[in-house]
């Protein structure tokens, strides 16, 4: 009598020939190992079991030794750049609108000395202009300002220097 098969027994089949398909692809795809030959007891090379079974013919002469293992080649070295084309020779067409010409800085103020007629002088030695604070000791004083122009020390809000 025939027995029943489980959904085990299915399943196990079922990964058994995925591996054995995975297999023979990963020898397929992989490169052929080349024969090597071992030394025999007594020092001379003898072909390995898969070089005696590559040719069926009978040996002519001494056994050719294995050839070397495939070796990883490395991609050979980029050839070096070509060098850039020549700028071309021709100039641009003028420009359609005028460039602003490039900002310049202005130049620094230039140092003044206070006139020599101004008093009384600042304790920085400027001269006063009508609208600056006085000092306490020039309440009531009068003077003249940068511009010429007399000036007296009035409470106007506090201690001024106004015109006159």
């Amino acid at each position: 009598m025939p027995k029943s098969i489980r959904r085990a027994d299915i399943a196990a089949g079922v990964v058994f020939a995925v591996l054995l398909i995975v297999g023979v692809v990963a020898l397929a795809v992989t490169p052929k190992a080349t024969a090597k030959t071992w030394p025999a007891p007594g020092g001379t090379p003898t072909p390995s079991v898969a070089a005696t079974h590559i040719s069926s013919a009978p040996a002519k002469g001494p056994a050719k030794p294995p050839r070397a293992p495939a070796t990883i080649r490395t991609p050979k070295k980029a050839p070096p750049p070509t060098p850039a084309a020549p700028p071309p020779t021709h100039t641009a067409p003028p420009p359609t609108q005028l460039a602003a010409p490039p900002a310049q800085a202005a130049p620094p103020p230039p140092v003044t000395e206070p006139p020599a007629g101004c008093s009384p002088k600042t304790n920085a030695g400027n001269c006063y202009e009508p609208g600056e604070f006085c000092r306490d000791d020039d309440h009531g004083a009068t003077g003249v300002a940068g511009d010429g122009e007399k000036i007296e020390c009035e409470d106007n809000d506090g201690w001024r220097w106004e015109p006159v």
